[in-house]
C-alpha cells in the first residue's frame, strides 16, 4: 500500500489547492477514490512514503467517530493537525516530485 499526496494541478482554477491525502493498493484504487471528490484529470499526486498527521493536544474526539447518516454530522476530523517531519519536506519542499496519475 502507498501513500499519496494529492493535489490540483496547474490547469485548474485554484491550482496546487491540496485535494488529499489516499492510501492505495493500485492507481486504480487511487483513481477511484479520487473520483469521489474531483475529476481525476484534474490532479497531480507526489508519493509520499512513512509519515502521518497528528494532534498535538486534546482535540476531544474518540474513535470510533460517530456518523448521523441524515446529516451527515461526524465525517470530520479535529482541526489544526500536525505533519511528521518524515512528510514535512514534501508539503514545504517546492522540489517535490509531482506526477499526474496515468489512465488506468
Amino acid at each position: 500500500m502507498q501513500t499519496y499526496l494529492v493535489r490540483l494541478n496547474e490547469a485548474q482554477h485554484h491550482p496546487r489547492e491540496i485535494v488529499g491525502i489516499f492510501a492505495a493498493s493500485s492507481d486504480e484504487h487511487l483513481a477511484d477514490m479520487i473520483d469521489e471528490c474531483c475529476d481525476v484529470d484534474s490532479i497531480e499526486i507526489a508519493d509520499l512514503g512513512a509519515g502521518g498527521l497528528y494532534w498535538s493536544g486534546p482535540v476531544e474526539v474518540t474513535l470510533p467517530l460517530t456518523y448521523d447518516s441524515e446529516t451527515g454530522d461526524g465525517l470530520r476530523l479535529p482541526p489544526d493537525p500536525s505533519i511528521s517531519e518524515d512528510w514535512h519536506q514534501i508539503f514545504y519542499d517546492a522540489d517535490t516530485f509531482w506526477r499526474a496519475l496515468e489512465p488506468v
